[in-house]
């Protein structure tokens, strides 16, 4: 169990896992179904799923309040309210898994996930007339999620010690990152994980109130899931893995790129593992460079800004990471890394943000297993928000500023689009497998604080004084979550 644990979390723990069920190249069928290979040369079809029902209470504990901007028309300050709890049912995964094994080591594999994805996506409607009176937030409802969006998809090409894949997967960056989503041992990643993972996302230009304008574009996306070409392997008697990848800078599932991403990205890592008295260890490290990760750009145009300010802001990371297992007891430390240029809020000097992950998990029996998490992220005043690091938080739909002032509307925000200094998030929760660990139920509680709120002016030209800074504000978050889930 505990070599399995290591050979997941290494540099080859991207590879996946499917279901026993198989057909033959020669088809077989049922009253009800027909199974056929599309080539004389398959061998095999694989078939498996990952099915993942969750409930969620989140409430925030909003201590916010905006500056004192001048504008009569907003009152002097704003207010921000605390966003309705979240209360809800709903699917995290729907996967369905496809392998075909061919002959001479040759592989397909498609990891579809029809619950969809994270959609989250808050822009000014600029043909509306004056600024913020018609805000556009499409977490209204099912819009929150795309319809369907891909897992993994990749042709492999396997010989000696060495796997060749060309394709869609996540680049290896960030150990927790890389463990496949039915093997975490807690039920969302952490605030330090999903902060890298979108390492390199800006936010648009201009005077800023917390809440109001400072929305997030770009898609490039530091780690996560790229189009490229994958090369690892094993050497010196499988104690060292290592990994290349040649990626697009953005993550690749359309035609054309844009003047914004159109550079390649660059990974590698290396990983030893060994034992020393009972004791199972893997060493690693990761890094990572895009040329044009940065994704620079203010998107809002008017009089006074009839073009936009662009560049090609290089992102690079670092990610060193242990693994140890003895007995019944594990943990997993990594620390995370980055330099963004031109990454800073507060002006156009780069970014050096850094966090870690601390995870021990104990096993009380074969079925039982409690964990544990510290996450820790500081953004070097490149900011983040609640919706980027820590995942769903009350908003209560609503990320605008209200220009009616009766019935006690005036100057409301809420904190999910804040960008903040600093995050520390505590996770707590117990597993229960069964069914061969086929089967796992998970109950956890986090608690989350938001600290050093961005206020003032962005600085989004060169030349331009910036007026912004970060406050000595806050918020935290309270969030228990459940998930049971069947892997087939």
């Amino acid at each position: 169990m505990m070599k399995k644990t290591l050979k997941m979390l290494s540099i080859l723990g991207a590879a996946s896992l499917v279901g026993a069920g198989s057909v033959s190249a020669e088809g077989v069928s049922c009253p009800n179904a027909l199974f056929t290979a599309r080539g004389c040369e398959t061998q095999r079809i694989s078939i498996g799923g990952f099915i993942a029902a969750n409930y969620q209470w989140v409430s925030t504990d909003t201590n916010l309040y905006g500056p004192d901007d001048g504008n009569t028309a907003f009152g002097p300050f704003g207010r921000h309210d605390d966003g309705d709890e979240f209360n809800n049912f709903y699917m995290k995964n729907i996967r369905l898994f496809v392998r075909a094994e061919l002959c001479d080591n040759w592989t397909g594999f498609m990891s579809i996930d029809f619950a969809g994805r994270d959609n989250t996506t808050y822009a000014w409607d600029l043909n509306s007339g004056a600024e913020g009176s018609n805000f556009i937030d499409s977490s209204n409802e099912c819009r929150d999620r795309l319809p369907i969006f891909v897992d993994r998809a990749y042709i492999e090409k396997r010989w000696c010690s060495s796997t060749l894949r060309v394709g869609y997967q996540k680049v290896n960056f960030g150990a927790e990152e890389a463990i496949p989503d039915e093997y975490i041992k807690t039920i969302e990643r952490s605030i330090a994980t999903n902060f890298f993972m979108n390492l390199g996302r800006r936010a648009v230009s201009g005077s800023y109130v917390p809440g109001t304008r400072n929305i997030e574009f770009g898609g490039n996306r530091f780690a996560d899931r790229h189009v490229g070409i994958y090369l690892s392997g094993d050497a010196c008697g499988n104690n060292f893995h290592y990994n290349l990848a040649v990626v697009n800078g953005y993550q690749g599932l359309c035609r054309n790129s844009t003047q914004f991403n159109n550079e390649l990205g660059y990974f590698a890592g290396l990983a030893y593992e060994s034992c020393c008295c009972d004791v199972d260890v893997l060493f690693g490290l990761n890094a990572g460079y895009k040329p044009a990760g940065g994704d620079w750009q203010t998107s809002r145009r008017n009089a006074d800004q009839t073009c936009s300010d662009v560049g090609d802001s290089s992102v690079w990371g670092l990610n060193p990471y242990i693994l140890a297992n003895w007995n019944c007891f594990s943990i997993l430390a990594e620390m995370l890394y980055g330099s963004v240029q031109n990454g800073q809020l507060t002006s156009r000097g780069d970014a050096n943000p850094w966090g870690f992950n601390f995870i021990p998990s104990y096993m009380l029996s074969d079925c039982w297993e409690l964990v544990g998490r510290i996450s820790y992220l500081n953004t070097n005043r490149m900011g983040t928000s609640i919706h980027n690091a820590f995942g769903a938080a009350p908003d209560n739909g609503n990320a605008r500023r209200e220009r009616d002032t009766t019935c006690d509307k005036h100057n409301t925000f809420s904190a999910s689009e804040v960008q903040f200094q600093k995050a520390t998030a505590l996770y707590l929760g117990i597993n229960y497998y069964t069914v061969n660990q086929a089967v796992k139920a998970t109950l956890g509680y986090e608690y989350a604080r938001f600290k050093n709120a961005f206020i003032g002016n962005i600085n989004g030209t060169e030349g331009t004084t910036t007026t912004g800074h970060f406050d000595n504000q806050k918020t935290t978050i309270n969030a228990v979550r459940a998930q049971l889930q069947l892997l087939f």
